[in-house]
């Protein structure tokens, strides 16, 4: 694979996961983690150094370029279009989100994670 084709990936979907809270009536509940949906975007593989919101300085593993807002730190997400409630081995989870906003049109999201 050449540099330019694992730097940067050309547009494509990704599958985001939320965890749900424990029902608090049920003490036998736990968490699960079900499908919140399917978005566009584009990706990046080991994209550079990045500052979260705390000023610390990290290295994701990827980065998922949308205009989705809905993507939340903490989410599970994975390319492609991935059907089931349960994730898959090879999730990443959020670990920062962070909003461009251009000129014209809606603001980007960049989401990055660990």
């Amino acid at each position: 694979m050449s540099l330019s084709a694992n730097f940067f990936r050309g547009a494509t979907k990704f599958t985001v996961w939320r965890k749900s809270e424990p029902d608090p009536q049920d003490p036998y509940s736990g968490a699960a983690w079900s499908r919140f949906g399917v978005f566009n975007c584009t990706y990046e593989e080991s994209p550079k150094l990045q500052k979260d919101n705390d000023g610390r300085m990290f290295k994701p593993s990827a980065a998922f370029y949308t205009k989705t807002a809905t993507i939340l730190r903490g989410d599970l997400v994975m390319v492609g279009d991935i059907a089931g409630d349960t994730p898959p081995n090879g999730t990443r989870e959020v670990v920062h989100i962070k909003t461009a906003y251009p000129l014209f049109g809606t603001p980007d999201y960049d989401v990055y994670t660990g």
